[in-house]
């Protein structure tokens, strides 16, 4: 794909304009620029409800990495994984997850969180970094091998 100068300086723009979220839509190929204000208004609705949100006085990343350390040390221990293994599971210093939302405007928008011009979101928690992303790669692989009938003369 080739831009032209006119083009890439819009793009420049629209990613350095503070007043708006760019992001891709829920479901399809679609990708919504919406208000700042109204993207933060969703954030903090669905953030705000206690029956699927805690909020926390600390990061407890650090906390779970040690836990999660800890378990790796027991298993590597009792001959379980080997230390490459530890390693590997252990990933690089972590950071926080982060929390954004991919805006549902596939929905009705007289159904929206403000019919029409706000609307909602599918929180989601970019997981990439964190404390437990290479051990929830490793889970998967074992769920997808388990799962997965081997043909003849496979090597795994």
């Amino acid at each position: 794909l080739t831009l032209t100068l006119t083009l890439m300086q819009a793009l420049i723009e629209l990613r350095e304009n503070n007043e708006i979220v760019i992001k891709p839509a829920d479901t399809g190929s679609s990708i919504v620029i919406m208000d700042r204000q109204q993207y933060l208004f969703e954030a903090h609705r669905q953030l705000n409800k206690i029956e699927h949100y805690t909020k926390l006085d600390e990061l407890i990343y650090k906390d779970t990495q040690k836990e999660i350390g800890d378990i790796l040390a027991e298993l590597k221990t009792s001959g379980y994984i080997l230390e490459k293994q530890v390693e590997y599971l252990t990933g690089p210093q972590p950071r926080a997850r982060k929390f954004y939302m991919l805006p549902k405007i596939h929905k009705n928008p007289d159904t929206w969180t403000v019919p029409g011009k706000i609307s909602p979101g599918r929180s989601t928690a970019c997981d990439h970094s964190s404390e437990s992303c290479k051990l929830s790669e490793y889970i998967d692989l074992i769920n997808w091998l388990s799962n997965t009938p081997a043909k003849s003369n496979t090597i795994l």
